[in-house]
């Protein structure tokens, strides 16, 4: 399922999803508990991008279940899907509000570094869509706390994405910015890496 999802053949992979919860049922729900995480993850990605309303769904009945809630990635799960779920429909305020209660969350600083700046990058990416305010402030606070993974060579693009929007914000121009980005990755590879992909963010809306 998971290998049709990233081959883009949604169908087939909710197929194969809904086998897995057959499998779940069996032996009286032995096994229940152990995959239900997978099963509602199936359905959120590849629903996002067939019917996000149907995603929707599912993420508030993930929300409700209590084996779900145990996880020490519950509210990463929730809210970035939920983020960008709002972000693909271009409800920029609730995708900006989503992923800023994520930010927020205690779980945020357990997260990964690297996963940590990918997500304030994306939350800059869809702020900026929404509103200016307090993008200044927040980039500073990207530059400074994360000031050494930014000068590692797998966060060349994060720091070119903070550099563009700074330059946007402030009015400059931002064409060779934008040159730079697309010209360093392939749209086939920046949809694979990154939260939203750089490239298609760039191509929509600037």
């Amino acid at each position: 399922s998971n290998s049709l999802y990233k081959n883009k053949k949604y169908k087939e992979s909710l197929r194969y999803s809904e086998e897995l919860l057959n499998g779940m049922k069996e032996y009286d729900s032995f096994i229940y508990d152990k995959y239900l995480f997978y099963y509602y993850n199936l359905q959120v990605l590849n629903y996002a991008q067939t019917d996000t309303k149907k995603a929707l769904d599912y993420l508030n009945k993930a929300s409700k279940s209590e084996d779900i809630k145990k996880l020490p990635s519950y509210n990463v799960f929730i809210y970035l899907n939920r983020s960008l779920i709002y972000y693909y429909e271009g409800n920029y305020k609730e995708s900006q509000k989503n992923i800023a209660r994520l930010i927020c969350q205690e779980d945020f600083l357990l997260l990964d570094k690297s996963f940590q700046l990918k997500i304030l990058v994306t939350e800059l990416m869809i702020r900026i869509l929404d509103s200016n305010k307090n993008l200044k402030a927040k980039i500073k606070d990207i530059q400074e706390n994360f000031k050494q993974l930014l000068l590692e060579d797998n966060h060349v693009r994060e720091q070119k994405m903070i550099n563009l929007i700074s330059n946007k914000i402030n009015k400059k121009d931002i064409e060779e910015d934008k040159e730079n980005i697309l010209l360093y990755m392939s749209d086939y590879d920046a949809e694979d890496i990154d939260i939203i992909s750089y490239n298609r963010w760039l191509r929509i809306h600037f």
